[in-house]
């Protein structure tokens, strides 16, 4: 989409409708966006503006969704209209796709909005195409001329002229009567058009018919949609005397209208079946397998590290590729077994009647060794995994949106656990889920309520033993969760952004406060995600948050992973590029835990390297760490970076780090984490002393 695309945004909640904003703007969809909260105002704004797509909540207090669905479809029947809610059932989504509804995206799981969107438009700029072709059609079928009937019921006398007969498949001067009219019918829509025509002859309707039906001709069998019309003439005394009508070709209307509903449920790019179909089909399915006494399984596919694909190769590259995943697909799962494209690079397998759920894993494990192999596209070789989560019906759930969910949930996981990994549904997997649910429910408020917090540790210079600058750690007060728990949530439902960027802010404002009590420039380092990195204002923020305290660039430093750096490596350059030269250091955390690649890792623009805990922690009994961390000291040491060691914990270790050579360390030896207070209690007792008697 090459143009600013206008919303209309139907939501009471000015934090939901927030919310969806940031996600399209983080996801880089440029639109502007209008909210409305009222019949009213959804008026106004349908005759304001060319609106591109609707995205409406389904509980908008006054609005019921049906009528709200109905007043969009009477203004504009062709917009795409996209339901932003927090549940929709199989069946209500059913019924809502019938009525209108384009598509759905659960609220807990935006990074479906974006291609959900984007599908959308693409389909409706496909279906106006293919509805322009399908008028020109009736036009042209219009133009060949009605076939026409003269019926005089008291004698059964038939009049017919040649297009009638060809739609029965009779020659021209062919002889018909009313009864070979009848037989020709086919057999499934005979009963009904019988009972149509007597009806009319009795004087139903005014005598009128119109219906549509099937036909079979005469000698070549071949079916045929036809429309029949007629009026019927009655006597004085109400006798039907005479019935005059048309019977009109239908069939490559039909056959057209079929096509637009093949493309409808099929994804554009693949040829696959897509969402729609299969909750069309999903009932058929579960209803068969409920009455065999079987299961089915839902196999939820996300292919790892696929954006880098684009981000690299480019678009063209990136659909070559999902082409070929889907050939793949239908080639190595059983012949009953069903492949959806979702979106984006999610697909689904529905495995119908199986024996036991572990023949679901069979298949899986199956697909994920044929998605595996390289793929060779425009001289490129490249090679992806799958992260799979599977659940099971009815074990699992009873309905599609609940299997869905829950397949995705274990999806989660098994990326979590490092992708290329299996996972099903599990009830741990249940609690887990629920607990992130509470998670992000409780993070939302506590952002809301300004209730987190900052701890800072400190890092010293190992040759002098002297502060030189902390680390800036976010806690919960009062709440039972750790930030191992909560910062993958935040990460993961897109509230890492704000918690970020309060990060920062917060960090400035201490700096400032601690320089009015007369402390020195102690330089904070504060921990940076992936998704803040991508954020396109990110540097721009940070230099506005900097001028806004009027504190010296040097005050602050940004601490990124290698994973947050991998997978958007170009532009993560150019954002810490950016950000060095305000003046801001940049460190490298967890290193060692990634991909510790040389060939990136000399073209970052970074100032020093952190050796993660991992293997500071194992040193004493274990020579691989060891060797390690040597490793990592004098890489630092060549490429002229400072090197810090986290986790220490010991005098012995401190010591052995020292003999080393390594810059700077921070451990629980040092000081733990401790709130802005209490570390200045601490500086002013220990900040200036030596180590040994600082311990």
């Amino acid at each position: 989409m090459d143009y600013p695309l206008n919303l209309l945004v139907i939501e009471d909640d000015p934090a939901d409708y927030l919310l969806v904003q940031r996600h399209l703007r983080k996801n880089g969809l440029d639109a502007f966006m209008h909210q409305v909260s009222d019949s009213a105002g959804l008026d106004a704004a349908l005759n304001d503006r060319h609106w591109h797509a609707v995205l409406s909540d389904y509980n908008v207090p006054g609005m019921a969704f049906t009528q709200t669905l109905g007043q969009i479809r009477s203004a504009l029947p062709d917009i795409p209209l996209i339901l932003v809610s927090g549940t929709v059932g199989e069946e209500r989504a059913i019924e809502l796709f019938k009525l209108g509804m384009t598509d759905f995206v659960l609220k807990d799981n935006l990074a479906r909005l974006v291609p959900a969107i984007t599908r959308a438009l693409h389909e409706a700029e496909e279906l106006r195409a293919k509805r322009a072709t399908e008028d020109a059609l009736q036009q042209a079928i219009a133009a060949t001329g009605l076939g026409m009937f003269d019926y005089y019921p008291q004698s059964g006398r038939l009049e017919c002229n040649a297009e009638l007969k060809r739609n029965v498949g009779l020659q021209p001067d062919a002889e018909v009567n009313f009864d070979i009219f009848l037989s020709r019918v086919h057999p499934e829509d005979r009963q009904h058009v019988e009972a149509v025509i007597h009806q009319a002859m009795l004087g139903m309707s005014n005598g009128h018919f119109n219906l549509e039906h099937r036909s079979l001709g005469f000698k070549d069998s071949q079916e045929r949609w036809v429309q029949t019309r007629g009026q019927v003439f009655f006597d004085g005394d109400g006798k039907p005397v005479r019935c005059i009508g048309t019977e009109l070709d239908l069939t490559e209307r039909k056959q057209a209208e079929e096509r637009i509903r093949q493309t409808a449920l099929h994804d554009p790019l693949t040829g696959l079946p897509n969402r729609g179909w299969l909750f069309e089909s999903a009932q058929y399915v579960f209803g068969h397998a409920r009455r065999a006494g079987r299961y089915c399984g839902i196999i939820f596919i996300d292919l790892d590290r696929f954006k880098p694909i684009n981000d690299n190769h480019g678009h063209e590259v990136g659909d070559k590729v999902l082409k070929e995943v889907a050939h793949r697909l239908t080639q190595c799962i059983r012949e009953e077994d069903i492949v959806i494209r979702l979106g984006g690079d999610e697909f689904l397998i529905l495995v119908p009647e199986i024996e036991y759920d572990a023949k679901a894993e069979d298949v899986a494990r199956h697909m994920s060794r044929c998605i595996k192999r390289p793929y060779l596209v425009d001289g490129l070789e490249l090679t992806i995994s799958t992260s799979v989560g599977i659940s099971i019906f009815p074990r699992d759930g009873k309905d599609l949106d609940t299997l869905i969910s829950r397949a995705d949930a274990a999806m989660y996981q098994a990326k979590q656990m490092g992708r290329d990994n299996i996972q099903f549904y599990s009830e741990e997997l249940a609690a887990k889920s629920r607990l992130k649910s509470r998670i992000e429910g409780q993070l939302k408020t506590a952002l809301n309520q300004n209730t987190f917090q900052l701890h800072y540790q400190p890092v010293i210079d190992l040759q002098t033993a002297r502060l030189i600058g902390v680390e800036a750690l976010v806690r919960w007060p009062h709440e039972d969760i750790g930030p191992d728990q909560f910062v993958p949530v935040a990460e993961s439902t897109g509230h890492i952004e704000r918690l970020g960027e309060w990060v920062i802010s917060e960090a400035c404002r201490q700096h400032r406060l601690w320089r009015d009590h007369g402390l020195p420039a102690i330089p904070i380092a504060v921990n940076v995600s992936a998704v803040q990195l991508r954020h396109p204002d990110f540097a721009n923020q940070v230099s506005q948050m900097i001028a806004d305290f009027a504190i010296n660039p040097l005050a602050l430093q940004v601490e990124v992973t290698e994973t947050a750096l991998i997978e958007h490596l170009d532009w993560a350059i150019d954002v810490l590029t950016r950000l060095q030269t305000l003046g801001v250091q940049i460190a490298l955390d967890d290193f060692g835990t990634g991909y510790s690649s040389l060939n990136y890792l000399s073209r970052l623009p970074i100032n020093k390297i952190k050796i993660d805990k991992s293997f500071v922690q194992r040193i004493e009994q274990d020579t691989a760490s060891r060797a390690i961390t040597e490793a990592v000291i004098a890489l630092g040491r060549t490429l002229k970076l400072e090197v810090v060691a986290e986790g220490i914990e010991s005098e012995a270790v401190l010591h052995y780090l020292r003999g080393q050579g390594c810059s700077q360390a921070q451990g629980f030896h040092i000081c733990r984490p401790i709130p802005a207070d209490a570390f200045e209690v601490w500086f002013h007792k220990y900040a200036n002393q030596p180590l040994a008697r600082a311990g």
